[in-house]
């Protein structure tokens, strides 16, 4: 129930985005700062832009997944014992 939910936001989020985009892109032909092949041209463009970063945030983001995090604990390592940990060598001043 909560997944429909939640993807029935989803796409309200993205309809009111895109009608914001082509609203102000042809407000501009309407008050004529632009031609029509402008805004088509940016919608191209941006839209473009858009698929270029979303295959490159897919592709970090696995890649950062398969990252190991350097600093957690693993538990497969087992601790030294002290009596087998190096001792340290003192330098005489």
């Amino acid at each position: 129930m909560f997944a429909k939910v939640d993807l029935c936001r989803r796409d309200c989020r993205h309809c009111r985005a895109l009608s914001l985009v082509l609203l102000v892109g042809f407000s501009r032909i309407a008050l004529g700062t632009h031609f029509l092949t402008d805004v088509l041209g940016a919608i191209f463009f941006g839209a473009l832009w858009l698929i270029c970063c979303l295959i490159a945030g897919k592709s970090i983001a696995k890649h950062h997944r398969s990252l190991r995090d350097p600093l957690s604990i693993s538990f497969e390592v087992a601790p030294i014992a002290l009596e087998q940990r190096p001792r340290s060598v003192r330098v005489p001043c």
